[in-house]
C-alpha cells in the first residue's frame, strides 16, 4: 500500500467518526429538549424580560445603574431597584421628566390644576402716611397794623368752627377808615334830595370806596352794617374763621404788636385729607387716577379706609426709584390723623387671562418654570412667562395652553426628585427654582425618602 492509499484511508476513518459523533449529539440533544419541564423556557424568557425591564441605580442620584444588586460606587450606599424606563439617563426621555406612580403622587400630595381663562385682580401693597389737604387749609395774617387785644384761641390744636371769632384787633388806621366811611355816608344822605345827579353820584363813589376798603381789611358784611346803623366808630375789630377745623398755627398772643403781613393763625380742616404713598416702576402702569384705596392702621384694627387717587407724581424719587401718588380720604370723624402711618392696597382690575394657581410657578430668580403633566403620572418642566400676579393666580401671557394640567401643590418637590434622579444635574439649563412659602417644609424631601418613611413606619406598627 503506497503512502497516498495510507492518507486517503486515514481521512475516511476519521470522516466516518465524525458523523456519528454528529448523529449521536442530535439524538441527545432532542432527547434532552422533550425530557425538560414544558415552563423551561418560559421562566428563562421571563427572568431575561424582568431583569432588561429593572435595573439597580444609586439612592443619591449619580447616573450609575447596574443588572445585578450590589453597592454605590459613588455613595457606598445599597443600589435599589427601579424601573429602566423611570431612570432618564437610561430610558432616553428628556432629563428634566419625573415619572410617579399613583400611590407616589398620593404619598407625596402631588396636586394637579387645569390651566384656564380667569378674570385676575391685582393688588399694590405700599405703606403711606396722612397729610394736611392743601386746599382745606386757612392761613389768617394781619391786613393792617395794630394790637392784638383780645384772643378767643389760646393754643394750638384747639378745634373751630367757621364763622367762630379768633381774636379783637385795635388799630389806628382801622379806626380812621371807619370815621371815613361814616361821614361818607352822611354826606350821600345829605346830596340824595337838594344836590345834582352829579354830587350824589361823587358821594355815592365816596361811599363805595370806603366800604371796599374795609371789605379789603377783612371787615365783614354784618360789621360794616352794624357801623351804618349804629354810626358809631368800634375801637376794636373781631376776626372770624374763615374755615372750620383745627388750628395748627398760633403765632400771637394777647396785647402783641403786629404789622401788615404778620401771621395769626394757621387753621386745617381734616374733614378731608390726603395720603401719599410709593409705588415702584412695574407698578406704575396698574395705577391710575380715580382707582380705590383702602388703608387700615394700628390706631383702629379691623377698620378699613376708603379712597380715591387724586394725584400720580409726574417723576420718580431719583434715589428709591418710586413713584409718588396721592390719595383723598373723607374724615369726618377725624380719625385719620396727618403723619399717621397707614397700610394702603390698590386693587387693580383685568381683563379674562390664561393663569395658573400661584403655587404652580416656581420661580429661579430669572426665570419662572411650572410642571405640565404630559400624560398620567409623568411630569415635565416648563418656562413661563408671567403677567399679572394676584394672591392665588399668576397670568401666564406665555409657555402653556388652556386645558393643559400643571402641578399646583409639591411643585418644588418633583423639581427635587427631578435634581437627584440625575446627580443634580436635571436642571442644567435653569437655575434652581425658589421654594414657596408653603412648599418651604419640602425643600429636603425626595419620593424615596417618603417611602422610605412610610416603610418605617409600618414596620414599627
Amino acid at each position: 500500500m503506497t503512502e497516498t492509499q495510507f492518507e486517503n484511508q486515514k481521512r475516511k476513518r476519521w470522516g466516518t467518526l465524525a458523523f456519528y459523533l454528529l448523529i449521536i449529539g442530535l439524538v441527545l440533544a432532542i432527547g434532552w429538549f422533550f425530557l425538560l419541564p414544558k415552563d423551561w423556557f418560559a421562566s428563562k424568557k421571563s427572568a431575561s424580560a424582568e431583569a432588561s425591564e429593572y435595573v439597580y441605580v444609586c439612592p443619591m442620584g449619580y447616573p450609575e445603574a447596574s443588572e445585578t444588586p450590589g453597592v454605590s460606587k459613588f455613595c457606598g450606599m445599597e443600589l435599589i431597584k427601579k424601573k429602566r424606563s423611570e431612570v432618564p439617563f437610561l430610558s432616553g426621555k428628556g432629563i428634566n421628566e419625573v415619572r410617579l406612580s399613583p400611590s407616589e403622587m398620593i404619598l407625596a400630595n402631588v396636586g394637579v390644576s387645569t390651566v384656564e381663562y380667569k378674570s385676575l385682580e391685582r393688588e399694590i401693597n405700599t405703606v403711606g402716611k396722612i397729610d394736611y389737604n392743601e386746599t382745606r387749609q386757612a392761613h389768617i395774617a394781619a391786613r393792617f397794623s395794630g394790637r392784638v387785644e383780645k384772643l378767643h384761641v389760646n393754643f394750638t390744636g384747639e378745634k373751630v368752627k367757621k364763622g367762630e371769632p379768633l381774636l379783637e384787633i385795635y388799630s389806628p388806621d382801622l379806626v380812621t377808615t371807619q370815621q371815613e366811611y361814616i361821614l361818607a355816608l352822611e354826606n350821600f344822605e345829605k346830596t340824595k334830595s337838594s344836590s345834582s345827579t352829579d354830587q350824589i353820584a361823587l358821594t355815592q363813589s365816596l361811599v363805595e370806596s370806603t366800604k371796599n376798603k374795609l371789605l379789603l381789611w377783612g371787615i365783614t358784611e354784618e360789621q360794616i352794617l352794624n357801623i351804618e346803623t349804629s354810626k358809631k366808630v368800634q375801637t376794636t375789630m373781631t376776626i372770624f374763621a374763615p374755615i372750620g377745623g383745627i388750628i395748627t398755627k398760633k403765632e400771637i398772643v394777647e396785647g402783641q404788636y403786629v404789622s401788615e403781613g404778620q401771621d395769626f393763625f394757621q387753621i386745617d380742616d381734616l374733614a378731608v385729607v390726603w395720603m401719599y404713598a410709593d409705588i415702584y416702576e412695574y407698578e406704575i402702569s396698574f395705577v391710575k387716577l380715580g382707582q380705590k384705596v383702602e388703608v387700615t392702621t394700628q390706631a383702629y384694627p379691623g377698620e378699613v379706609f376708603f379712597g380715591k387717587i387724586n394725584f400720580i407724581a409726574p417723576t420718580l424719587n431719583p434715589l428709591t426709584r418710586t413713584l409718588s401718588i396721592r390719595a383723598e380720604f373723607h374724615n369726618s370723624a377725624e380719625k385719620l390723623k396727618p403723619e399717621m402711618y397707614v397700610n394702603a392696597k390698590i386693587k387693580v382690575a383685568s381683563g379674562k387671562s390664561l393663569v395658573v394657581p400661584a403655587t404652580a410657578v416656581l420661580s429661579t430668580g430669572k426665570k419662572e418654570i411650572v410642571w405640565v403633566q404630559v400624560e398620567a403620572g409623568v411630569f415635565q418642566p416648563r418656562e413661563v412667562k408671567t403677567g399679572i400676579k394676584s394672591a392665588d393666580y399668576h397670568s401666564i401671557l406665555e409657555g402653556l395652553k388652556e386645558g393643559e394640567k400643571v402641578v399646583s401643590k409639591a411643585g418644588f418637590l418633583l423639581d427635587s426628585e427631578s435634581q437627584l434622579m440625575l446627580g443634580g444635574a436635571a436642571m442644567s439649563e435653569m437655575e434652581t427654582p425658589i421654594a414657596s412659602e408653603e412648599e418651604m417644609n419640602m425643600e429636603d424631601l425626595t419620593i424615596e425618602s417618603l417611602e422610605k418613611d412610610k416603610k418605617q413606619e409600618e414596620h414599627q406598627h
